[in-house]
């Protein structure tokens, strides 16, 4: 049943899988997740829009999906890291050079939490980061810690995350 979940969460256009499974192959488990969720949430959104193929993008179209993806809640280093470099990425090895027109220069490297906090906050600095996430003894702790750190949560809403809180098919949780 597992298999089968992840299998429907794929984007259905070969090209994308191809790309995916290039990755599975050369990188991480982790990058191999990333990949094929920041490639399914592209998919999904070239599919609400009406884009047929990645083919027919345009520059403005891509413009159009970083709006999309801020007006959706996605902190800036989120968007930089993962749901704009991953289909940026796949789209330069289509030999379609469009998301490097696009102005990306006013997203910076801060978690969604930095940008929506005020006052005297301290903040983890990437070099803090990782230098947590070298010390991590574990598995378990080593996802705890990119969990707080991609999302932004706070230690007391992460700690109230459950399975049923996770919807892997969206790459989306629910906090309380």
């Amino acid at each position: 049943i597992y298999m089968s979940e992840m299998e429907e969460r794929l984007p259905n256009d070969p090209d994308m899988r191809h790309y995916i499974k290039s990755k599975k192959a050369r990188g991480s488990r982790q990058s191999w997740h990333r990949t094929k969720g920041a490639l399914k949430k592209f998919e999904d959104w070239m599919d609400e829009e009406g884009i047929d193929s990645y083919e027919d993008l345009t520059v403005r179209d891509m413009n159009n999906y970083l709006d999309h993806l801020l007006l959706d809640g996605y902190g800036h280093m989120t968007i930089k890291k993962v749901y704009f470099s991953i289909p940026s990425d796949f789209l330069k090895n289509q030999d379609i050079e469009i998301a490097d027109e696009v102005d990306k220069k006013f997203l910076d490297d801060t978690t969604l939490t930095s940008q929506n906090l005020r006052g005297d906050v301290h903040y983890v600095t990437k070099e803090e980061h990782e230098k947590m996430v070298s010390a991590c003894e574990n598995l378990r702790n080593r996802l705890i810690i990119e969990l707080l750190w991609e999302t932004g949560l706070m230690r007391s809403e992460a700690s109230k995350v459950q399975l049923n809180h996770i919807d892997r098919g969206k790459n989306e949780i629910w906090v309380d």
